[in-house]
């Protein structure tokens, strides 16, 4: 038997002189010695399982050293987030006033529990124009403009007008307003929602993103959708959100 050392990577198998002659070579980082002797055909399948079961283990340690990298990264841009973020708070609704708007109430507890900080609140129609005029004005309060003598808002909140009905314009005229949209956002809140209603969570048509630095997130005016969106979406990465906008 003759053994000599190589990098392990592949397998040979070679017919040499009168008999079966295997070579054995390989890529991997660690040296593994190389086996020239004779032997049995069959040392051509531990060859080939060898070689597979390398292949699928430092792919694993890749997959690993990414997943790891990433979540080490989210984390120190989580620690590196502001901890108090100045909110607005819109509620879109035809009928609600302050005393009956219990989705609005529902958000701003949870917000403030979570200690942030509520700068405005305001109950607009559901009509495209009053809405762009409200995000508008709020957006231009944003403490990267410097321009507004109120106090800054850093993110806004609107709820309701997100159906299908025929007076639900909020997706509609938020959409035109997005400078970046969040998919992701829509789609894990829906994701949530079906967990809890069914195919029913379809129907929201809830959307997300940022009108220049200003991050806006919608949801529906359910108090029960309000507490899903603000507990396992939004709380969880607003100051997040709000540090990547803001670079």
């Amino acid at each position: 038997m003759e053994i000599e050392y190589g990098e392990i990577d592949y397998c040979a198998i070679t017919a040499a002189g009168n008999g079966q002659t295997v070579v054995v070579k390989s890529t991997a980082r660690n040296r593994w010695p190389t086996v020239a002797t004779r032997l049995s055909p069959l040392y051509t399948v531990a060859c080939y399982l060898v070689r597979t079961l390398l292949r699928r283990a430092n792919q694993g340690k890749t997959r690993e050293r990414a997943v790891f990298d990433m979540s080490t990264t989210t984390d120190q841009h989580r620690a590196e987030a502001p901890q108090q973020i100045r909110c607005a708070v819109i509620t879109v609704s035809d009928t609600r006033t302050l005393d009956t708007d219990r989705g609005g109430d529902t958000l701003i507890e949870l917000l403030t529990a979570a200690g942030h900080t509520l700068v405005d609140r305001q109950i607009v129609p559901d009509e495209p124009r009053s809405m762009r005029t409200a995000v508008e004005s709020l957006v231009a309060r944003h403490p990267s403009l410097g321009t507004s003598s109120t106090e800054p808002v850093d993110a806004i909140l609107m709820t309701g007008g997100t159906g299908i009905g025929s007076r639900d314009q909020t997706f509609e005229t938020i959409s035109a307003l997005l400078t970046k949209t969040l998919p992701g956002y829509g789609e894990l809140f829906r994701m949530l929602s079906y967990e809890e209603i069914g195919a029913a969570a379809m129907l929201s048509r809830a959307i997300g993103g940022l009108v220049d630095r200003t991050v806006l997130l919608t949801m529906p005016g359910s108090p029960a959708a309000v507490r899903l969106a603000m507990q396992k979406v939004i709380l969880p990465e607003l100051g997040h959100l709000v540090r990547e906008a803001s670079k």
